[in-house]
């Protein structure tokens, strides 16, 4: 779920407040919602690519936290959650991470919506479970060429990450966080939909993270389907 391109961004909305949440369809003809549990029945469904679904609700007049999830499958399981904030005071959308501060590399992954699927050191929102964590790519690049089942052209961790944006399918990583890397797990269209400028922010700032520095190995879960990326806008009726 993405909002201006943030994933799962927390939402905020003052005590007592009514707002509409449209939930549109990113990707492949798969069922999924928007539920909000203590606004029942606070739910949108879309099932068709560019579809969209609206839901107008109150919240509540009491200062706290409301979830919301994808309640279909187990999308809520891959992380396609958050919260909205009852509160009069402003909230940014939050981060499990810090900024790393750059507008333009901060844009680029926007742009991407690398977040959405891998988690990504230094980038705020960036807590995909979907597709392998890029925070130790460098280590990992190491990795893949010293296995032996490498299939692609790179000989560095730089043109490793560069050949995962322009040609995806040329090695498919082995292990994503909840199973085995399905092909296409990583969207060729990234090639055309990014500029040069940009795809030289990403793989700059990747291969510059330290090797090793952020997390040990990567834990296989059990395979679970892919969801699609849902898009959803946040509106206050008049």
């Amino acid at each position: 779920m993405k909002l201006n391109g943030i994933p799962n961004p927390t939402l905020s909305a003052n005590p007592g407040e009514t707002i509409t949440v449209t939930l549109i369809n990113g990707g492949h003809g798969d069922n999924m919602n928007i539920t909000f549990p203590k606004s029942k029945p606070a739910q949108a469904s879309v099932q068709e690519k560019g579809e969209e679904a609206s839901v107008t609700f109150t919240v509540s007049n009491v200062h706290g936290e409301m979830e919301y999830y994808d309640s279909v499958a187990n999308h809520s399981e891959l992380g396609m959650r958050g919260v909205l904030v009852v509160s009069t005071t402003d909230v940014a959308p939050a981060s499990s991470t810090t900024s790393n501060g750059d507008p333009a590399v901060l844009a680029a992954f926007q742009k991407g919506a690398c977040g959405s699927c891998h988690a990504i050191s230094g980038i705020p929102n960036a807590a995909g479970v979907i597709a392998p964590d890029l925070s130790d790519v460098n280590m990992m690049a190491e990795e893949h060429f010293k296995s032996g089942s490498y299939t692609g052209k790179a000989t560095t961790a730089e043109e490793y990450i560069r050949e995962s944006i322009l040609d995806p399918n040329l090695f498919v990583a082995p292990t994503c966080p909840t199973g085995a890397c399905p092909p296409n797990v990583m969207p060729a269209t990234l090639s055309t939909a990014l500029t040069t400028d940009e795809i030289n922010a990403i793989v700059t700032y990747l291969s510059g993270l330290p090797a090793g520095a952020y997390s040990d190995s990567t834990i296989a879960q059990p395979p679970y389907p892919r969801p699609p990326p849902l898009v959803w806008i946040l509106s206050r009726p008049n």
